[in-house]
């Protein structure tokens, strides 16, 4: 928004340079400042929307992060909750875990 002001400053002054005793400008200089300022306003506005739309799906990605992880914790606790031993012990396998028993039968 500090870049529209002082664009919007420096429009204001033009009028300075080209009413004076000594005009600093021309006609047409003055016309293409004031096009060349403009521009620059709609290009600085259409910055500060894509940063304000980028700044939204940010949010809205965090939200879905936050969601979708949850989801998946609620279907893993699940899906193990109700795995049939064969399942769990493949699962076991496959992470890895080495299981062993002691000499009364118990896992250790």
């Amino acid at each position: 928004m500090k870049i529209i002001i002082r664009i919007k400053y420096k429009i204001n002054r033009i009028p300075e340079g080209f009413e004076g005793n000594s005009p600093l400008y021309t006609k047409n200089e003055v016309e293409e400042k004031v096009g060349s300022y403009r521009n620059q306003i709609c290009n600085a506005g259409k910055g500060i929307t894509r940063l304000q739309e980028i700044i939204r799906q940010e949010s809205i990605n965090e939200q879905n992060k936050d969601l979708a992880i949850k989801r998946l914790a609620s279907l893993r606790d699940n899906n193990l909750d109700n795995a049939t031993f064969e399942e769990q012990t493949d699962l076991v396998t496959r992470l890895g875990i080495k299981v062993f028993t002691s000499a009364d039968g118990k896992v250790a």
